[in-house]
């Protein structure tokens, strides 16, 4: 795929998305696609070169991954990941890859507005796919993971997440 800025996202599965982020995996490890409504120009500044940290939040077997941008414009989001919806987990998983890009697309326009490539810690990495493991042996489809997001949701905000995760900083 041909990512540029300001032309259309190629990737379209995410195209009637709200707002919020999406993981997807290949693999050299996963991407971040960061989906907002006319994000303004220190939203695209701070994603592209912001002081940015990060982290991995698993709660009952879903992992979150998180993204803490502090400046220069603050703003933080959660991506949940669901096993069932990797393509070749069990390739995946025994990856070594740690290459994270993170993609910010305008929800209005589907077009990308800025990209961002991060080398996450090795031993995060690995808990992110232990943890996809973990998740797909205990739940027994996509929809349950699905209907555990939402509860999980309903019980912790992203601040809940950062608060109880210990958060790496580029």
């Amino acid at each position: 795929m041909l990512y540029e800025v300001g032309k259309p996202f190629p990737d379209e599965r995410f195209r009637h998305h709200g707002q919020g982020a999406v993981v997807t995996f290949h693999q050299a490890g996963f991407d971040v696609i960061g989906l907002m409504d006319r994000p303004t120009s220190e939203e695209v500044k701070t994603w592209k070169k912001g002081k940015l940290r990060y982290g991995l939040h698993v709660v009952e077997a879903i992992p979150f991954f998180i993204l803490d941008f502090r400046w220069p414009l603050p703003f933080s989001l959660d991506a949940p990941s669901n096993a069932f919806k990797v393509q070749g987990i069990d390739q995946w998983s025994i990856g070594q890859g740690n290459l994270t890009n993170l993609f910010l697309i305008d929800r209005t326009t589907y077009k990308l507005q800025a990209m961002r490539a991060i080398g996450i810690e090795p031993s995060l990495a690995q808990s992110f796919r232990t943890a996809l493991l973990t998740q797909r042996d205990s739940y027994g489809s996509l929809q349950a993971v699905d209907r555990k997001t939402t509860e999980l949701y309903q019980r912790y905000s992203t601040e809940d997440m950062i608060q109880k995760t210990r958060m790496h900083t580029l």
